[in-house]
């Protein structure tokens, strides 16, 4: 069977790319990893497997990261890097006793880690099932008087809101750590870059938004500022852009670099809105 795995290529400190691969094991090979793995206290890292298992994925690493650098004809050295945890799509082929017990062998510091290798356990499932209780949100938007009025009077269908780090727990469905959810049909967990709010992923949101149902527009807090509440019909998530194109860019140490092959993009929340309450 074969099991997809992430890395990423680093020319100097950089990110150079992100790519996927797979290698194969037979099905032997899993139930030899679960014995071992009982026999010595779960452990989590892919370093920590047996070297048949961990150097499996470093040398496929390494193999396609030669083809995707001969096709791109580039010559400068570089490094490659695979995710500290056991990739998902093998974390998935073990039992369900032997993945609880690899979690809970995952250190508190890695909180976000450990959040996303549960999520891989609903791979089957859309990101609103994480919370079968989940309630109707209602939120609020400033806009300007004649933003509202054309809001209320119906003509204006759509509204958009850029994600910010600042207000994407608004807009997006979240934990109590503040991750958002992502649905796991969408991007892989084993993608370095999953949790970014930023991220590229090929033009696809993979985050879910919140269940926001209503949307209470104002246009101030005084005593004559005006009010009005509207259903939400649908919501979407398109890329930013500037002349038409996305806002992709890369982050170079903190500076974003904005490039059409960015692995990152600015994104914007869209609201379809239905009548007015």
């Amino acid at each position: 069977m074969k099991y997809e795995f992430a890395y990423c290529i680093f020319i100097s400190e950089d990110i150079h790319s992100a790519q996927t691969t797979e290698v194969s094991f037979f099905r032997k090979d899993i139930a030899d990893l679960e014995k071992w793995l009982a026999e010595n206290n779960y452990p989590w890292q892919l370093e920590d497997l047996p070297k048949y298992y961990s150097e499996k994925f470093v040398n496929q690493a390494v193999a396609h990261s030669r083809k995707v650098m001969r096709a791109e004809k580039c010559t400068a050295d570089y490094s490659i890097a695979i995710t500290k945890e056991i990739p998902a799509s093998l974390f998935k082929a073990l039992a369900p006793d032997t993945q609880v017990k690899i979690i809970n062998n995952v250190p508190d510091e890695y909180i976000q880690l450990k959040n996303r290798i549960l999520q891989t356990l609903e791979k089957d499932k859309k990101a609103s099932s994480h919370s079968e209780a989940d309630e109707e949100q209602t939120i609020r938007i400033k806009v300007t008087l004649t933003q509202l009025a054309k809001i209320t009077s119906g003509y204006t269908k759509e509204i958009r809101q850029p994600l910010s780090p600042e207000n994407y727990k608004q807009y997006l469905k979240t934990d109590a750590n503040g991750n958002a959810f992502f649905y796991p049909d969408k991007i892989s967990p084993d993608n370095p870059l999953c949790g970014d709010l930023d991220i590229w992923n090929d033009g696809v949101y993979p985050y879910a938004p919140a269940n926001i149902g209503k949307i209470e527009f104002f246009t101030g807090t005084d005593a004559a500022a005006k009010t009005g509440t509207v259903l939400v019909r649908d919501i979407r998530f398109e890329p930013a852009t500037t002349d038409g194109k996305p806002d992709r860019f890369f982050d170079m140490n903190g500076n974003n670099i904005y490039s059409a092959g960015g692995d990152l993009c600015h994104w914007d929340i869209i609201f379809h809105l239905g009548e007015m309450i």
